[in-house]
C-alpha cells in the first residue's frame, strides 16, 4: 500500500521535465517508448509509471509515439 501512496505523490508532484531543445537528439522523429517489466506483486503498476513518461514525449513537436519498435528511430 506503501507504494500506490508514493506512486500517487510521484504522479501528482510530476518530474518536471522537459526538453531545452524542443526535439529529441539526433533528428529522432519515431520512439518506441517500452513498458517497465514488472517484478512486483502490486498489479498494473507498469502502466502507471509508463503513462506519464509517454505522455510528456507526446506533447513534444515532431515526435511520434510508435507501437512497434521497428517503426522507431529510437527507443
Amino acid at each position: 500500500m506503501r507504494i500506490i501512496g508514493l506512486l500517487l505523490v510521484l504522479l501528482i508532484a510530476g518530474c518536471g521535465y522537459q526538453f531545452s531543445g524542443g526535439e529529441l537528439p539526433g533528428n529522432v522523429q519515431r520512439l518506441y517508448i517500452p513498458l517497465a517489466r514488472n517484478q512486483t506483486a502490486e498489479p498494473l503498476i507498469e502502466n502507471i509509471l509508463a503513462l506519464p513518461v509517454i505522455a510528456v514525449f507526446a506533447r513534444q513537436k515532431g515526435v511520434d509515439i510508435v507501437k512497434d519498435p521497428a517503426h522507431a528511430d529510437a527507443i
